[in-house]
């Protein structure tokens, strides 16, 4: 369909105008927040992801580092291989004493287009692009806070009735900002469980207003997202997918490889177990920040991920290398009456 394929290319027009967010270590079961472009390819009509992860409890105790996400998307065939993708997400973070609170939501739509594939390629190429549209609003609370004009000098403690002097907005929250993002996928697939892909997202590219207080001009920093991967078989059960993302926002850089062992029995056309590891790798880390160990279960049309990250920084001193806890649920709706097959690869 011209049209899509039209709307694809005009992305990278976009893109090419512009020059801390939350973070899933089971990025990709992480779709939308991952890629925006990666709403609708999967093999069925509807799917609803849910994720949560929580960081750094053995520290911050009550106080842990929460995010919770629910994603929802599906897609409309157009015409042969070409389909409409839509989706809305909604995400809640919540970090520190402050209890420092980001919440968005997002309307993502987009495109999936065959390209390049004839009766004598032995790879059928797609070409995906997606907009992400949503609104946000940050706050913190003031409650287990305090400031340099609540310290009592002659008696070393601190007076939480006494006026912080700090000029915040709506008392902590900034106003409701627009956000505005968008993503490309480029993937082929030579055959069942033998793929490869490649992907890139740019988020907040309005760079929205989110200071708390009345002077600051504090701007949510552009989030460049790069991904990659492949699924390469072995057997006729046993294959290895090995993927990538890494993420630029603002002097904050994460790059994250891993590889997966996916097992699924001839006789168990139903279940799949994967079982795999990735690296955490932060600017300002020497080596390391954190490995992560992970393994997803696959019955029909559910999927459940189980992720924890042991810390490898000098962080290990305060928190004896517990990291964070991750859990991801995905059901898809595979009703044989209303599917829309469609070639992909597994993410």
């Amino acid at each position: 369909m011209r049209l899509c394929l039209i709307f694809i290319l005009s992305l990278f027009v976009q893109i090419g105008l512009f020059a801390q967010d939350a973070a899933y270590s089971q990025f990709y079961n992480s779709n939308a927040i991952l890629n925006p472009a990666l709403i609708g390819v999967y093999d069925g009509q509807n799917r609803l992801t849910l994720n949560y992860r929580d960081q750094w409890a053995s520290i911050h105790r009550n106080n842990s580092y929460r995010t919770l996400s629910a994603q929802f998307d599906g897609k409309v065939h157009i015409k042969r291989n070409d389909f409409l993708t839509y989706g809305i997400d909604f995400t809640r973070d919540q970090a520190g004493n402050s209890n420092y609170l980001q919440q968005n939501g997002h309307f993502n739509i987009g495109c999936i287009k065959q390209i390049g594939t004839n009766a004598y390629s032995p790879v059928d190429h797609f070409l995906v692009g997606a907009l992400r549209l949503g609104f946000g609003q940050n706050r913190l609370s003031l409650a287990d806070l305090w400031f340099g004009n609540q310290f009592n000098k002659s008696s070393g403690t601190i007076d939480f009735g006494a006026a912080s002097n700090e000029e915040l907005l709506g008392n902590g929250s900034t106003p409701l900002f627009g956000d505005f993002g968008m993503g490309l996928l480029y993937y082929g697939v030579i055959k069942d469980r033998h793929n490869f892909y490649a992907g890139f997202s740019a988020n907040h590219l309005n760079q929205p207003r989110v200071s708390v207080t009345e002077f600051g001009d504090f701007r949510l920093k552009r989030l460049y997202v790069f991904h990659a991967g492949t699924e390469l078989p072995h057997n006729r059960e046993l294959s290895s997918m090995i993927n990538f993302a890494t993420y630029f926002q603002g002097s904050s850089r994460m790059f994250m490889p891993g590889y997966t062992a996916r097992y699924k029995h001839k006789d168990w056309k139903e279940i799949a177990l994967r079982a795999g590891v990735w690296s955490r790798f932060v600017a300002g880390e020497e080596f390391v920040e954190s490995i992560v160990f992970g393994t997803t279960f696959e019955y029909e049309s559910i999927l459940f991920g189980l992720s924890y990250d042991v810390t490898t920084s000098s962080l290990v001193q305060a928190n004896s290398r517990r990291g964070s806890i991750e859990l991801s649920f995905q059901y898809i709706n595979r009703n044989t009456k209303y599917r829309s097959p469609i070639t992909c690869p597994k993410f």
